[in-house]
């Protein structure tokens, strides 16, 4: 038994999961000031753009979206970008893509950590496409506005938007980072300057922060929100998200963690979990687990895709 009395045998694996009480306060009291600023300025932003990218995790494609914000970004040409693929089941995710319909006309899928990545180069092809289609430019502006195109990037934190936006840039104009990039939520904290991305005809994107729902009631949305890495760690406790990720990852009978971290089989006891991942990793605490460590440790190698792949939306 585990120190919260959970057996590590397959067969009492949990059907469902057990939250503690406070995430429900904690959830709904989370949201950043510089989420509500940013998602004023992006608003304010809309009448000047001329078409919307929406980047989203592709492990969540219909999960978080704050519709506070969409309902403004629904009078623009808009293009979904599912990126993170690498991270998906593509078996599982080729049979969801086809319901994504609702989130814009069109929709790619990205690997923004690839240089090469084809979906990419399609990007600036696609968006003038979609602004001669909706006969959309705006003319409040001045002259220099003439023959060149504002581009609003949005999605919810940690999706790769900062990333996008400098494949962007490398592939079109051969230059280096222009956007901070971070592993963690909330690097970008601000609307940002306008950053060129294509020389002719000159293409401007606006990078902003990443936007939730101001009030999360469903607490399986925001335990999927967080082991993607979209709420701090620390918000809901580090583990909490790591007990979490395994039930997820047990549900899905995705078991490498197994054999990276060297167990003798699949277990359901994040206790039984952390010893194992301590004797890889060194992280004790005296003769115990320092399950700080261990947490986030196991949540870092799922993100960095080291534990396999997993497709976290139901398929209804």
């Amino acid at each position: 038994m585990s120190r919260n009395g959970i057996r590590s045998t397959a067969s009492s694996f949990r059907e469902k999961f057990k939250f503690p009480d406070y995430l429900n306060s904690n959830f709904r009291k989370w949201y950043p000031g510089h989420m509500a600023k940013g998602l004023r300025a992006a608003r304010a932003m809309i009448n000047h753009c001329d078409c919307v990218i929406e980047v989203h995790d592709a492990r969540i494609p219909n999960i978080g979206r704050n519709p506070n914000f969409f309902e403004f970004v629904a009078q623009k040409p808009h293009l979904l970008m599912l990126n993170k693929v690498d991270l998906v089941d593509k078996r599982i995710f080729k049979e969801y893509r086809s319901k994504l319909k609702d989130f814009g006309k069109t929709i790619f899928d990205s690997n923004c950590k690839e240089n090469k990545d084809r979906n990419v180069k399609k990007i600036v092809p696609t968006i003038l496409e979609l602004i001669k289609q909706g006969e959309i430019l705006t003319d409040s502006d001045n002259e220099d506005r003439l023959g060149s195109y504002r581009i609003l990037v949005c999605g919810i934190p940690n999706t790769g938007k900062s990333s996008f936006i400098n494949s962007l840039r490398r592939l079109n104009l051969r230059r280096g980072t222009a956007t901070p990039v971070g592993k963690l939520p909330g690097v970008t904290r601000s609307l940002m300057n306008k950053i060129l991305i294509h020389q002719d005809p000159k293409i401007y994107i606006y990078d902003t922060p990443g936007v939730i729902p101001p009030h999360i009631e469903d607490l399986e949305m925001a335990m999927k929100l967080s082991i993607v890495g979209c709420f701090p760690d620390r918000q809901i406790g580090e583990d909490v998200v790591a007990d979490y990720l395994l039930y997820t990852l047990n549900k899905q009978k995705k078991y490498r963690y197994v054999q990276y971290f060297g167990l003798p089989g699949p277990s359901d006891d994040f206790d039984t979990l952390s010893m194992y991942i301590a004797r890889k990793t060194g992280f004790w605490d005296g003769n115990k687990p320092n399950y700080l460590n261990t947490s986030l440790h196991f949540l870092r190698q799922f993100r960095d895709g080291n534990l396999g792949t997993v497709f976290l939306n139901q398929i209804s």
